[in-house]
């Protein structure tokens, strides 16, 4: 049991939380632009427009991801494109293939109207939406279960779970 003040849980509820994978696309987007400024310097600039751009559309992506991807799939291409962006990310932050399998299976046990409640849980984060599902997802282990009572999904199970409800297209 965690006490009221573990910051986990209130670092959870600031408007500033940003998750690992984004943290990691800006990091790398920051880390592409340093050594552009560098060869400002010197004055390569064949190479310094595209490093610029890469680097400035992982720190858009990392900001806004939902908004960059429906932008990029929009354009010729975009499908492909959207599969080259998900191997990057799993270049950049790995995932645990064997949870990912797991919330997978998980999740399409439910039909489609507890999917719709896992989802409102995902963007709300406020159990009290979804009613006597949190219990089940409670009994899945996809759920925090602070002193306070009925919390949002894990951490570590957001990202996942948004990309395997997307796939369901819930």
């Amino acid at each position: 049991m965690r006490p009221a003040s573990d910051s986990r849980i209130v670092s959870l509820t600031k408007p500033d939380y940003i998750p690992k994978m984004t943290r990691a696309r800006i990091t790398l987007g920051l880390a592409l632009l340093v050594p552009v400024l560098v060869m400002l310097a010197r004055e390569i600039y064949w190479v310094v427009v595209p490093l610029t751009l890469f680097g400035m559309f992982l720190i858009v992506w990392g900001r806004a991801p939902s908004e960059t991807e429906r932008l990029v799939s929009r354009l010729p291409g975009g499908k492909h494109l959207l599969k080259g962006l998900n191997q990057l990310d799993m270049i950049l932050t790995p995932r645990d293939r064997d949870v990912e399998q797991h919330l997978r299976e998980v999740i399409r046990r439910y039909d489609t109207r507890r999917r719709q409640a896992l989802k409102t849980l995902l963007i709300t984060q406020n159990a009290g939406l979804v009613g006597s599902d949190w219990i089940v997802f409670n009994q899945d282990a996809l759920v925090l279960h602070p002193h306070s009572g009925p919390g949002p999904i894990k951490d570590e199970f957001r990202e996942p779970i948004k990309r395997i409800l997307k796939e369901l297209e819930i």
